[in-house]
């Protein structure tokens, strides 16, 4: 088992499973309820979700860390499974990590071109909100942006996880 210094400081330098950059939000379980005013929580569809970006989330840290959702708790990217099994280095891991945060950066660049500032929602919704209509040239930028870091993501990041199910490129 690795230290759990190293695996904080890993999910600390990264944060996109919970700033919107992963996911556009989590399902809670059935029957899982959190303390009143803990986050924000919807329903449609039978389902009850919060939205990403997470409110509890801030600098990289979980102002909810002691009693947040199921999924959040049992959910770890490739990145940290891969290390925490020894299969990669730490430097490896954080390597990974970089590479991805600099791509979300050049989506979230395409995106300001394209007139999308709408931080407070999930990545995913504000590419496919620009994706809809604007000069042409931008949108192929942003289309192939985000096409490079949807696959990035998934097979870096994703694979083998819960949440592998989500394509959009």
């Amino acid at each position: 088992m690795k230290p759990a210094q190293h695996e904080q400081n890993l999910c600390g330098m990264c944060g996109m499973c919970c700033d919107g950059s992963m996911f556009a939000r989590v399902v809670l379980q059935e029957g899982e309820r959190l303390p009143r005013g803990s986050l924000r929580v919807k329903r449609r569809g039978g389902e009850t979700f919060f939205p990403q970006p997470c409110a509890a989330h801030a600098d990289c840290a979980c102002r909810v860390y002691n009693w947040r959702p199921q999924r959040c708790s049992k959910f770890e990217c490739r990145q940290l499974r891969l290390w925490m099994r020894g299969e990669v280095d730490f430097d490896s891991a954080a390597d990974a990590i970089r590479g991805l945060l600099a791509l979300r950066d050049r989506v979230g660049e395409c995106l300001a071109v394209l007139g999308e500032t709408r931080s407070h929602k999930a990545l995913a919704m504000r590419c496919d909100a620009a994706l809809r209509d604007g000069d042409p040239a931008a949108v192929q930028r942003l289309r192939a942006t985000w096409c490079e870091y949807e696959i990035r993501l998934r097979e870096d990041f994703l694979e083998g996880s819960s949440h592998s199910d989500e394509e959009t490129c």
